[in-house]
């Protein structure tokens, strides 16, 4: 509206200024420019758009475009390394027995449970394995590797740990323009590696099945042959008994009165004798 030039606040009330009185404002504000004594504690004026909103708007486009051409840089360079990244992920030549074995007891509990939903099963994968597990590892580092995690490479990590998440969840995601810059530079991406995963998957479940004595054996093997000099079993029995079984002896002697496999191996009169050892040789100590 032409008409309307200005506004004058007073005591917090906005009061509109017709141009058939801008004259008389404009002088107004000239005798206050020169004697500003005259300007009342609580007015004060202003245009409509601030000279400072405008050169805001500007340096925001300016700040906005320099910030995509380095983010297009910095993903052009890290490209190959998220790629080699994905790829030994989600490969079958090292995949270990327990994720064979894991994979198959949830397609099972699925079958089980009359579920026929592929997302759900494929949620239920990707958060027991990929999820839970390379995702502490993106976004920290610093667990396995001594290095220091500073606030930009944080930042960085996080953005690479979401399009992670995002490529190993069911659906997909729809993009508006109020999307994340982020989420934006990845679209593409994320769909060619969400077709690596369900390809991943896929593939387990054509592999040979994995009994619970196959699985037992190999961690056992592992365990003698990686960690026999890593870990004092002695030391480790005793924790367990002293958090464990000696604050809750009297629960777990219930369940196991109750418990028909318990009574099948006895299993009751073995935690009798560990009782009576482990006190014995507390009152030896």
């Amino acid at each position: 509206n032409q008409t309307l030039l200005s506004k004058t606040v007073h005591n917090g009330q906005s009061t509109p200024i017709s141009r058939k009185d801008s004259s008389n404002y404009q002088k107004s504000i000239s005798e206050q420019l020169i004697n500003p004594m005259k300007l009342e504690k609580h007015n004060r004026f202003y245009h409509l758009v601030k000279p400072t909103d405008i050169n805001h708007q500007r340096e925001g486009k300016l700040v906005s475009e320099v910030y995509l051409t380095r983010l297009l840089a910095t993903k052009g360079s890290l490209q190959q390394y998220i790629d080699n990244f994905f790829e030994t992920i989600f490969r079958l030549s090292d995949l270990p027995t327990a994720v064979k074995y894991l994979f198959d007891f949830l397609d099972d509990q699925a079958q089980l449970r009359n579920i026929t939903e592929t997302h759900i099963i494929h949620t239920w994968k990707s958060n027991s394995l990929p999820l839970r597990f390379f995702v502490n590892i993106i976004k920290n580092p610093d667990f396995i590797f001594d290095v220091q995690k500073t606030n930009v490479i944080d930042a960085s990590l996080s953005v690479i740990a979401q399009m992670f998440m995002d490529s190993c969840s069911a659906g997909s995601h729809e993009l508006t323009k109020d999307s994340p810059s982020t989420k934006l530079l990845f679209n593409r991406d994320v769909q060619k590696y969400k077709k690596l995963v369900e390809k991943y998957y896929d593939s387990i479940c054509q592999l040979p099945s994995v009994s619970l004595v196959d699985l037992n054996t190999i961690v056992k093997e592992s365990t003698q042959q990686y960690h026999r000099q890593e870990f004092n079993s002695t030391y480790l029995l005793f924790r367990l008994y002293d958090e464990f079984i000696s604050k809750y002896k009297e629960n777990i002697r219930t369940a196991m009165e109750n418990d028909l496999l318990a009574k099948q191996y006895r299993l009751s009169l073995l935690l009798e004798q560990i009782i009576t050892t482990m006190e014995t040789f507390e009152l030896d100590v």
